[in-house]
């Protein structure tokens, strides 16, 4: 999905960005939001991109064990994400 592939992108991009000075978080968030503000499909790419919206947040309130149960669950149903993001850590 666009949504999925956003993700993907915004993990893989920060090198880019940083070269050109813009790490283009406000726009990468403002997609998000707004597609995530759209009734649910249930779809694969929406629960992975939910989950990911997920770690992140238990990962800010230092929820450890929390994160790596998601972190798997995460990695069961988009290993292509999972490996990006686990990039970033």
């Amino acid at each position: 999905s666009i949504l999925t592939t956003a993700l993907l992108l915004a993990f893989a991009a920060p090198a880019a960005a940083q070269a050109s000075g813009d790490d283009g978080t406000c726009r990468w968030l403002a997609a998000l939001w707004g597609n995530l503000a759209q009734p649910s499909q249930d779809s694969e790419p929406e629960r992975a991109t939910r989950l990911l919206v997920d770690v992140l947040g238990l990962e800010r309130q230092g929820r450890h064990h929390d994160v790596v149960a998601r972190r798997q669950l995460l990695r069961d149903l988009n290993p292509r994400l999972h490996t990006l993001y686990m990039r970033r850590r």
